[in-house]
């Protein structure tokens, strides 16, 4: 019998008070959402965690927002 997809979900520090949960899924084997879980706590623990699930719709939204100061006016409002 085949086993289906592993998950992890870990508690993170509150943010302005609110629960933070972080939980991804998917995963083919135990080891591989191990991996994934140990590379996120270490990048929140740094700062600097990237989530590599961003969807392109959220992509579209956060990028102009971020370069907005090296955008041409006429650039960003498009």
């Amino acid at each position: 019998m085949k086993h289906g997809r592993w998950t992890y979900c870990v508690d993170l520090a509150p943010d302005e008070g609110r629960r933070r949960t972080r939980r991804r899924g998917g995963f083919a084997t135990c080891a591989e959402a191990i991996r994934e879980m140990r590379a996120m706590l270490d990048g929140e623990l740094r700062g600097v965690y990237e989530d590599r699930r961003v969807t392109v719709a959220a992509y579209q939204r956060e990028w102009p927002a971020a370069r907005k100061s090296e955008l041409a006016p006429n650039t960003y409002a498009g």
